[in-house]
């Protein structure tokens, strides 16, 4: 009888770790006591997460809304072509935290969130790696550092984020970026826009290094972008490539002034910083170093109410 009862133990603790599947479904007619499967979805991202394998795929078949949720593997969300996965987080809440594995990925796509004085749109706390593909991230403006997709690491290195044919707007930050107590985050930031009223679009941090290309950083009530650390021991860095920084109350600024050890440095090339009231900053512990080509600079800082003034310049590799 022992032995029998402990092989329907067995058994069963097999079928139930065979019941995760490598694609599950959500739709808006679903129900969360459905197997997730593409003739019977769940209704939530949330239910979702419980009945996808790691590795797998959740995807939302129609437009509707799915709920905010946590993400503790690696996993890939998105949304079929031609829909849109909406996720509303209320005041002081999360839309998506990731509280992934050391070498887990994971993959958002075609998600739309939207908060109302909310904190975090994406919060990337563990992973090794995120990607943020064709989202909006809208109104997340609560208080503190409030953020679109923030990443924020105590420790740890070689972790990764990248956002791609993405808009973030209205937000206090847009992406807030900081490991303060050591280790790197590295993000990328390509074909998308920081802007419509955040105020601040891009925030590098503590140890965080970022490279922006081909993107928007525009109207937002504060500055596009900055690169400043908070300690003696940290150092920010940017590298901005063919982006267009305008209509900013500030469009770039590196360092703070409030120090005299490096805190921020952040390199340009073939950026249009136009329309600023301050085009550029740099404080006491910053440096800004524009591209040289053929002898001349390659950004255009030009009708912002006051210019302002790059402290170096490097030659085209």
């Amino acid at each position: 009888m022992r032995r029998l009862f402990m092989v329907c133990v067995s058994f069963a603790v097999c079928s139930s770790a065979f019941a995760l599947s490598n694609r599950v479904f959500v739709q808006s007619r679903g129900t969360d006591t459905d197997a997730c499967t593409l003739t019977a979805p769940c209704r939530s991202f949330s239910y979702a997460m419980t009945q996808v394998a790691p590795g797998g795929e959740i995807i939302a078949l129609d437009t509707a809304g799915y709920g905010t949720f946590t993400i503790n593997q690696s996993v890939s969300v998105f949304a079929a072509p031609g829909a849109t996965a909406f996720i509303a987080v209320g005041s002081g809440g999360t839309g998506i935290t990731i509280t992934a594995g050391p070498i887990d990925h994971v993959v958002l796509r075609g998600l739309a969130l939207s908060g109302a004085a909310a904190s975090l749109g994406i919060d990337f706390e563990a992973g090794a790696q995120l990607s943020v593909e064709n989202c909006i991230v809208d109104g997340f403006d609560g208080t503190g550092t409030a953020s679109g997709i923030r990443i924020y690491r105590m420790g740890g290195s070689g972790v990764t984020m990248r956002i791609d044919r993405s808009t973030i707007r209205h937000c206090a930050y847009g992406i807030f970026a900081q490991a303060p107590s050591g280790g790197l985050v590295t993000v990328t930031f390509s074909n998308s826009t920081s802007s419509e009223n955040n105020s601040n679009g891009f925030y590098a941090s503590d140890n965080a290094k970022v490279v922006a290309t081909d993107s928007v950083f525009a109207n937002n009530g504060g500055i596009g972008v900055i690169a400043w650390a908070n300690a003696d021991n940290s150092l920010a860095q940017v590298s901005l490539e063919r982006c267009t920084i305008s209509g900013n109350l500030e469009g770039i600024q590196a360092g703070s002034g409030s120090a005299q050890t490096p805190r921020g440095w952040m390199r340009i090339a073939h950026n249009q910083i136009v329309a600023n009231i301050l085009g550029v900053y740099q404080g006491a512990d910053g440096l800004i170093m524009t591209m040289m080509a053929g002898g001349a600079a390659t950004n255009t800082i030009e009708g912002n109410f006051t210019n302002g003034t790059v402290g170096g310049a490097y030659n085209a590799k």
